[in-house]
């Protein structure tokens, strides 16, 4: 069993709750703003935190499902940001996956099964460290693509052109012939809001 953690100033609970970590490096490249947010942050029976994050899918809860968490780069980001933010680093992760698909056959037990199952993956503080050495290293790869007039992130076609059963919104600018034509589309075809990273 799990009990919610609580912030040890503030008193509230870590849940839905935003980051913005400064990271920090002697090579100024390496520098930059790592924003995200946590489902849950939790306390097992024998002390140990974990985050908590919560998935749903349309596809079976099986070994194969969950070895996508493991390795995982949000995962880690978010021990990483857990081991910041609290005051001891986190015990590891645990995945609350819901399936979304409708079973029509078997008992309600069978059902339960089916709909929902939790996973936990237990991290070292060695490998948490780690995932500090590769978010600089990415932050590098952006900020040195920045510097050179160049798309921060490059287009991840076509693996993330079609993920959750739809076409991405953004696919139109992707295909425009010119950057004129993306820069009209920009403004015409999308509505601009202010960017709040965590919320």
């Amino acid at each position: 069993n799990f009990t919610p953690l609580k912030d040890t100033q503030s008193g509230e609970v870590y849940a839905e709750k935003g980051f913005s970590i400064i990271i920090e490096d002697e090579d100024p490249e390496k520098c930059g703003v790592l924003c995200g947010k946590m489902d849950l942050g939790v306390v097992s029976e024998t002390d140990e935190k974990y985050v908590m994050d919560h998935k749903t899918t349309k596809n079976k809860l099986t070994s194969s499902y969950f070895d996508s968490f493991n390795p995982n780069n949000q995962v880690m980001t978010y021990l990483f940001a857990a081991s910041v933010l609290w005051d001891e680093p986190p015990r590891g992760f645990i995945v609350n996956a819901i399936c979304t698909h409708e079973w029509k056959r078997g008992s309600a037990e069978e059902k339960e099964a089916k709909y929902f199952s939790r996973i936990r993956i237990d991290k070292s503080p060695a490998q948490i460290t780690q995932r500090l050495a590769q978010i600089k290293q990415q932050f590098k790869e952006i900020n040195t693509k920045l510097k050179n007039g160049f798309d921060a992130f490059t287009m991840n076609a076509p693996q993330a052109c079609n993920q959750y059963f739809k076409r991405c919104m953004f696919s139109p600018l992707c295909v425009a012939q010119t950057q004129e034509m993306v820069n009209l589309l920009a403004r015409s075809a999308y509505t601009k809001h202010k960017w709040t990273p965590y919320e």
